[in-house]
């Protein structure tokens, strides 16, 4: 089978361990040599805007479902949610000092603070979504 593959998060705790995502069918992980489905919660199936890696937890974007952490040491999966929270999440990029993960949205960017989980809406740019940092593929 074939799969469109479109980011990778490294664990860097575990050089062996790669979360990849599917533009289609949820996200995988490498281990041993092979890619095999993840156990992950609350993606198997779904299509993945974009995975990011804080160094501790994999945030991750079913497309319409908003944003998820997943704690591998508890192996928890987390929706994030504010007030007039987004549903798309495109993209994310964690800030130079690793303390905040901005994220772009269909609603602007909103600013995560990683100490204290606190998600805060930035800004609206624009009616069609916004984005952080690079993005090489545009489903929209």
């Amino acid at each position: 089978m074939v799969q469109d593959f479109s980011s990778i998060a490294i664990d860097p705790d575990d050089d062996k361990h790669y979360y990849i995502t599917s533009a289609s069918t949820g996200i995988y992980e490498f281990k041993n040599h092979e890619i095999i489905p993840s156990s992950i919660p609350n993606q198997k199936g779904e299509n993945i805007r974009f995975a990011i890696w804080d160094g501790k937890k994999l945030w991750f974007a079913p497309v319409g479902k908003g944003l998820f952490k997943y704690d591998p040491q508890s192996k928890i999966s987390t929706k994030i949610t504010i007030k007039k929270s987004a549903d798309c999440y495109y993209c994310g990029q964690v800030s130079a000092d690793g303390k905040f993960i901005y994220f772009g949205t269909n609603e602007g960017v909103k600013k995560l603070n990683l100490q204290s989980n606190k998600l805060i809406h930035l800004k609206a740019f624009n009616e069609i979504g916004s984005y952080t940092g690079n993005s090489t593929k545009d489903i929209y």
